[in-house]
């Protein structure tokens, strides 16, 4: 990765955890970087491009062990590694569910995925359907989490904010995380199809 791309990479992060994902333009990202729109665009040229760009950051931030020994403890570690690299970048779990893997290391998370899920047992045809549901698992989560989170000290505004505020007050996120994941992860061991 360049310099200038590193620079407008990290101008976006910024811009999404400062303002959110509905602030993050070319426009915006110039403007942190103190350079006008124009040279921005010289080096990106639309915004699918910056999505990449932050699923690809994720990805990286993310290891894979040599050896894998156990199938089960190896997809909870890597999806919670998932969940909480999202987690530091806000409204990443919405760019992440809007790119494919186009990048090298996004390609690589989908691909270590798929090859636990084979050595679960999981049928090879039957890998890459489980492997995106692992992760649009994750994803779901991450944003249901984020609001549960805003929704829980917010002020009320309707019956369904309401609904949310008291079922999610108190929340022990990772508990309720883990609990998932082990209900797909076990509901995929006992079909294998």
């Amino acid at each position: 990765m360049s310099p200038m791309t590193e620079k407008i990479l990290q101008a976006a992060i910024d811009v999404l955890n400062d303002k959110g994902i509905y602030y993050l333009s070319m426009r915006e990202i110039a403007k942190k970087m103190d350079i006008k729109a124009a040279t921005l665009y010289y080096h990106i040229s639309r915004r699918q491009e910056i999505y990449n760009l932050i699923s690809e950051y994720i990805c990286g931030r993310m290891s894979y062990p040599e050896k894998i020994k156990d199938a089960k403890s190896l997809l909870i570690e890597l999806n919670g590694n998932f969940r909480g690299e999202l987690l530091k970048v806000r409204g990443s779990a919405e760019i992440f569910g809007e790119t494919v893997p186009d990048t090298p290391r996004h390609l690589e998370f989908l691909k270590k995925t798929i090859e636990i899920l084979s050595i679960l047992g999981v049928k090879e045809e039957s890998c890459f359907t489980a492997a995106n549901m692992l992760i649009n698992y994750v994803l779901c989560f991450v944003m249901d989490e984020v609001y549960f989170k805003s929704v829980s000290r917010g002020k009320s505004q309707s019956a369904g904010t309401e609904f949310y505020r008291k079922n999610a007050a108190g929340m022990d996120y990772d508990r309720q995380f883990l609990y998932g994941l082990e209900v797909i992860i076990d509901g995929l061991r006992k079909n294998k199809q």
